[in-house]
């Protein structure tokens, strides 16, 4: 009987050790960041030896991108295996309150966020903004700590071609604003806006295309038609998603609403 009481005793512990991190959220919630840092980690190594082999196999003198943080992880396999990389973007980023509204669940203080306010101040303290008196991270702490582990090199929201060999400007405010971002001036080179070429060329010939788009499009000249610009929504999670979808609904119940015989044409984003 005493064996018994005797051998019960670690076990009891044990259970209201175990009960006690199941209460408490603090260990929960570092088990969850720790668990995602962990699967970070692993999905950007495999993304890494994914994209290297392709370039292994098809050896490109250079690699021209469009958003350096969207392909950050291509810009430092180029960096690593010697390929020349040039970002074509624009230095125009997105306010303060867009990152705000879109990284809403980073807004600090936070009764579990603490901690990430803290890691972020130590590694990448421009990310963190002020916006209706909370802090916003414009940058989520569990990519920039598995950048970090992997090795890899990283740039912030508005310093755009910071990790590029080079890095083309559209106009001499665009090269500015770089310069101010801090990006090099010996890796930045103007090159024009091929966007006005083209929209010159469209201008120039936009008779012809408007009547061909009313032929092909049934479009007669007493009808009123409205032209709707669909957004980008590549990239979108699901909830964004169904946002976009009723809001585009309400658009177009409330032109309908005007009158049913609208005839309306939706331009719809490459993405």
């Amino acid at each position: 009987r005493a064996d018994n009481v005797n051998s019960s005793v670690p076990l009891n512990t044990f259970i209201k050790i175990k009960r006690f991190i199941n209460s408490s959220t603090l260990f929960g919630d570092l088990y969850e960041d720790l668990y995602q840092i962990k699967s970070q980690v692993i999905n950007q190594r495999n993304l890494y030896n994914k994209k290297l082999k392709i370039l292994l196999y098809e050896k490109p003198s250079l690699i021209v991108v469009i958003n350096d943080q969207r392909d950050l992880i291509l810009l430092n396999i180029a960096k690593n295996i010697g390929i020349l990389s040039v970002c074509m973007c624009s230095s125009v980023i997105a306010s303060v309150k867009h990152y705000a509204i879109k990284n809403k669940i980073q807004s600090l203080p936070n009764h579990n966020k603490h901690w990430k306010l803290f890691i972020m101040k130590l590694l990448a303290p421009e990310s963190i903004l002020s916006f209706n008196k909370k802090l916003i991270l414009m940058l989520n702490p569990i990519e920039v700590i598995s950048y970090l582990i992997n090795g890899f090199k990283f740039t912030m929201p508005g310093k755009r071609g910071s990790i590029a060999d080079f890095v083309t400007a559209t106009s001499i405010h665009e090269k500015t604003v770089m310069l101010k971002q801090g990006v090099s001036s010996s890796k930045i080179h103007l090159n024009g806006d091929n966007c006005n070429d083209a929209l010159y060329n469209i201008k120039k010939k936009k008779n012809k295309i408007r009547k061909d788009l009313s032929f092909r499009l049934g479009i007669s000249v007493n009808e009123i038609t409205v032209l709707i610009g669909v957004p980008q929504v590549a990239g979108l999670n699901k909830k964004a998603l169904e946002n976009h979808k009723n809001s585009m609904e309400n658009v177009l119940k409330t032109l309908l609403g005007f009158d049913p015989r609208l005839k309306i044409i939706a331009k719809v984003h490459p993405k």
